[in-house]
């Protein structure tokens, strides 16, 4: 027994030292007292200039690419999202590896800068790729998107369409032969959800309602619906081979020929106009109608088009070449994003970067704004599809070149990084000029100390439980952002069809959430330093979790009362997101020493940027073939709450002054107990 005892001891004797200096380095004794740390809020808030260059770049990609790829070439949602993720595929490989060069570089102007300037400046001579690309598929799309587009908006449901090769159809057969396709099983056309929601909502007469539905159009002077006092109604019809719509709003008389396929534009008379302004109870009708035809037909009228534009117009060749604009453009994104993100803890003692990562993360939300204002402003303007790509990625442009020249005159890098290092070694610190320590294998009893083990990947680098908390960290970003972006990427979608609001409410709605976004990033990281960074995550995803089950409890379709309900979550589960997005990345960092902060910065953003590709698409599938518009919500619910398992597990990533602070109020209990 004793000779137990004396082999247990000496594996404690010999693993103490073997943990101490890769699990808790944070216990070593500082020189200075940590709470006088204080954050350089205006230098931060420089260094955020670089993140903002990537968040208003990304801010109008997202939004706008996806528009792009419907209106130059119709296609279908999976091939958008395909498409749009050819971006998240090449960061997820090309990040890191990024993050690595920029750690190795040895420039003058310091590590991150250079990869700042070279993205940047390609991304600019690049831009102007992108409106050249589709400039004449535009035209071709938009005019062959006319002609089927208001074949959908006349009323009656015994309209003829002619195609190309002559055939001819009535609206009530084309949409029968889909009713009918999906019963037996092809859903191309209409989806299963809203084939089973269909029969079960309206029964034997399902088929027939399907085949009268139209694309009506209604409009009010209110916000939502709120505060409205005029109603108008747009009617389409068509005679002699042309479609004439009247806006009951604006007054515009439109007219295509479907001959020529030319539109002409005028002003409605006042006979013309007067039957077009609604009474509230009329409104109430059509909206009703409209609702009915969003739900149930307007993604397979949009697929339909979308197929014609592909088959009537020779779009090959332009998509080729968009298509290398668009990887040329990430290409250069990816060259810089990991060291504008990087640069901030490169001047940022550990302690100090959940607080730092807000600031940047608020200057970049600023840039999101920025972007936002870009297409918002520009789409507001109704223009042309040629003219409006041209203005937006033109003042994108000129946007991000002004960006980068503020970065540049006022951001000193390598001056800064010098500055951390001083700071950091009077306070105990590491700094990347430290030696890194050597992680060696615990001796078996009773034999001869082993050599420092050779570096054999990360786990040996930096120790097995510290990779555990690393890789449960990947897991849990991963899961929230598949949860969030299974909603965020089909927000539009479920605005229109569920909540009967414009697209452009919903981008306001989306502008809303930045600005709750940039009013939290401070306090969010003033909490952290209080609280810790894990409990502020878990807040974080609960926030989200109670609001996505709220919406999927109580929201409805069509109501008022139900678009507030969504919107005041939505913007909720935005400021959950805030917590992630502020102590995840600096956790991350925590684990890694200051000479591989790009290495690590670049694998963080393998998990959040594949959760980004996947995120709509399994959103998509679940609106689709799971449980609707509801079910999208309860999956993201799901996701989180996964996240916050793993989150919970995670046993490392603190800052060394909040650990500092719990374990000096561990002794202080101790010592209190003892003298009692």
């Amino acid at each position: 027994m004793d000779e137990e005892k004396k082999v247990e001891s000496v594996e404690e004797t010999v693993e103490v030292p073997v943990e101490a200096p890769v699990e808790a380095p944070a216990a070593e004794a500082p020189k200075k007292s940590w709470k006088d740390l204080k954050l350089n809020y205006p230098q931060t808030l420089k260094v955020g200039l670089g993140f903002a260059v990537v968040m208003i770049f990304w801010q109008v990609y997202n939004f706008v690419v996806p528009l792009l790829l419907e209106d130059a070439f119709g296609f279908s949602n999976t091939i958008r999202n395909l498409i749009v993720g050819i971006a998240s595929a090449m960061c997820m490989v090309l990040l890191p590896v990024f993050g690595k060069l920029s750690d190795r570089c040895k420039s003058k102007w310091g590590r991150r800068t250079p990869f700042i300037v070279v993205g940047t400046v390609i991304t600019i001579l690049a831009m102007i790729l992108v409106p050249l690309s589709v400039n004449w598929q535009l035209k071709d799309s938009s005019t062959v998107k006319a002609n089927y587009g208001y074949f959908f908006q006349v009323e009656d449901p015994n309209i003829e369409l002619v195609d190309e090769d002559g055939n001819k159809t009535t609206r009530y057969d084309l949409l029968g032969s889909w009713y009918d396709a999906a019963a037996k099983g092809d859903y191309t056309h209409l989806t299963k959800a809203a084939y089973n929601d269909l029969n079960a909502t309206y029964g034997a007469s399902a088929r027939d309602t399907f085949c009268k539905l139209y694309n009506v159009t209604v409009s009010n002077d209110g916000l939502m619906g709120i505060g409205a006092k005029n109603y108008y109604l747009t009617r389409t019809v068509y005679e002699d081979g042309k479609y004439i719509s009247i806006d009951g709003k604006s007054g515009v008389k439109t007219v295509f020929d479907t001959v020529s396929k030319k539109s002409t534009e005028s002003q409605a008379t006042e006979e013309e106009l007067k039957d077009l302004v609604l009474t509230k109870e009329e409104y109430d009708e059509y909206s009703s109608e409209f609702i009915t035809y969003s739900a149930y037909l307007a993604d397979g009228a949009s697929g339909y088009i979308s197929s014609r534009v592909q088959t009537e117009t020779k779009w090959g060749g332009w998509f080729a070449f968009f298509l290398i604009a668009l990887v040329l453009i990430i290409f250069a994104q990816t060259v810089m994003r990991t060291p504008a993100v990087s640069l901030m803890p490169d001047v940022t003692p550990s302690p100090l970067r959940s607080p730092g990562n807000a600031m940047i993360n608020l200057v970049g939300g600023v840039g999101g704004g920025i972007g936002f204002l870009i297409y918002t402003i520009t789409f507001l303007f109704n223009l042309q599809s040629t003219v409006t790509y041209w203005i937006i990625f033109s003042v994108l442009s000129v946007t991000l070149a002004r960006v980068l020249g503020l970065f540049l005159s006022l951001v000193r890098e390598q001056k800064w990084v010098d500055q951390c290092r001083t700071i950091c070694r009077e306070y105990g610190l590491p700094t990347d000029q430290d030696e890194e320590p050597a992680v060696e294998a615990a001796p078996e009893a009773n034999e001869a100390p082993a050599k420092p083990a050779k570096k054999q990947g990360m786990f040996a680098k930096y120790g097995k439980k510290k990779m555990i908390s690393f890789y449960l960290i990947l897991a849990s970003i991963f899961m929230w952002f598949i949860g969030y972006y299974s909603i965020a990427n089909n927000m539009s979608i479920y605005c229109v069809k569920i909540l009967n609001v414009s697209a452009g409410i919903a981008s306001i709605v989306s502008g809303a959430s930045l600005v709750v976004a940039a009013i939290g990033f401070i306090p969010v990281g003033v909490m952290a330093r209080k609280f810790g960074r894990r409990i502020s995550i878990i807040f974080g995803f609960l926030l989200a979790v109670v609001s996505y089950v709220l919406v999927a409890a109580c929201v409805k379709r069509g109501s008022d009362i139900a678009t507030a309900i969504f919107m005041v979550c939505y913007m909720v589960s935005g400021f959950g997101l805030i917590f992630a997005n502020v102590n995840t990345l600096p956790m991350v960092l925590e684990l890694s020493n200051p000479k591989d902060i790009g290495t690590f910065t670049g694998i963080y953003y393998i998990a959040t940027m594949s959760a980004q590709t996947l995120g709509p698409i399994f959103g998509g599938l679940v609106m689709d073939y799971v449980g609707g518009s509801s079910g999208v919500f309860i999956f993201a619910a799901a996701c989180v709450v996964l996240g916050t398992v793993f989150m919970a597990f995670v046993k490392h990533g603190e800052a060394p002054d909040f650990l500092a602070a719990k374990e000096a109020k561990k002794e202080a209990k101790l010592a209190a107990k003892s003298a009692e």
